[in-house]
């Protein structure tokens, strides 16, 4: 498998635009956690369905751990929710 070299200028406009989207997350009070490729959380989570992590939490996971993606914990908490289902039937 062939790696993916990113320059350090590329690898500082990637670090701004990530700093960028969680302070704006944060900004809409969203609960984040860290999550990988398969939408699966590096951390137990249940906590932050009631308490929002801070943004030096929110940074140090990206230090620990590898591949990161930011997962938002939907309801109350994030005052955000989705519907998933498979179609429509009337």
């Amino acid at each position: 498998m062939e790696r993916l070299y990113i320059t350090p200028l590329a690898l500082s406009w990637l670090k701004k635009g990530l700093i960028y989207i969680i302070n704006e997350y944060l900004k809409n009070e969203y609960s984040l956690i860290p999550v990988d490729n398969e939408k699966k959380s590096y951390i137990h989570w249940k906590k932050y369905q009631y308490q929002r992590a801070n943004k030096e939490d929110i940074f140090d996971w990206y230090d620990k751990f590898t591949d990161v993606n930011i997962g938002i914990v939907t309801g109350k908490i994030s005052k955000f929710g989705f519907f998933w289902g498979s179609g429509l039937h009337i």
